[in-house]
């Protein structure tokens, strides 16, 4: 007798069961490898590096020459600086550099306001021109003092722009090859900038000395 159910040979099932039917495998995505440099990429990598800081030396090289025929005392005063008082100067270099962090933050706090923002911009642009320009000076000031002071360990006096430009070259091409150096490699620039930046603030962008005597450049009497 059937009753709501399934007979099946005389006997009942209440709930009778769907059969199972596997769901069909999905095949897996090919996963592609990734780009590996090659082992000529990975060996012409540190030479294009060090190509690019040899570029990058020249051309500051030749900027210094330039400076230095426009600005001859005042690279000569942070040089000497430099050389008198590199612990202060670093001391200094150090306090310029949270100087302009706090100005810049609070330039950009008080930047939240649109209106403040056509006072603000101006002041971030001298700021970062100021801050780029002593930079520079500090650095080819501390590259002035290491070409004259080559030339003077060889026993001959270069004119000025010639030993800031050597000068600069040298200094340039050694801290930035160290920057090549992963992890460590930083500290030797950053160390150099804090002298260097520290000097030009001491003599206020060389106009002012604070040496006994400043060295008149070769031609000046």
């Amino acid at each position: 007798i059937w009753d709501g159910g399934l007979g099946v040979d005389g006997g009942f099932i209440a709930e009778p069961t769907r059969p199972q039917i596997p769901a069909p495998v999905q095949p897996a995505t090919p996963v592609e490898p990734e780009d590996s440099p090659s082992a000529l990429e990975t060996l012409l990598n540190p030479v294009w590096k060090f190509a690019r800081v040899l570029l990058g030396s020249a051309v500051f090289g030749v900027f210094a020459s330039l400076l230095v025929l426009f600005l001859p005392v005042q690279t000569r005063r942070v040089g000497e600086t430099l050389a008198a008082q590199p612990v202060t100067a670093g001391g200094v270099g150090l306090l310029s550099i949270l100087a302009f962090v706090v100005a810049m933050v609070a330039l950009g706090l008080f930047s939240i306001l649109i209106i403040t923002l056509l006072l603000t911009i101006p002041l971030f642009l001298a700021l970062g021109v100021l801050f780029s320009a002593a930079s520079a000076l500090g650095w080819v000031g501390l590259g002035t003092e290491i070409g004259l002071r080559v030339g003077s360990a060889f026993g001959r006096e270069a004119p000025l722009p010639l030993a800031a430009g050597l000068g600069t070259f040298v200094l340039n091409l050694l801290a930035n090859s160290v920057g090549l150096i992963p992890i460590i490699g930083w500290i030797l620039p950053a160390g150099l900038s804090l002298l260097t930046l520290g000097a030009v603030m001491m003599t206020r962008f060389g106009t002012r000395s604070l040496t006994a005597q400043v060295t008149s450049p070769p031609g000046e009497g």
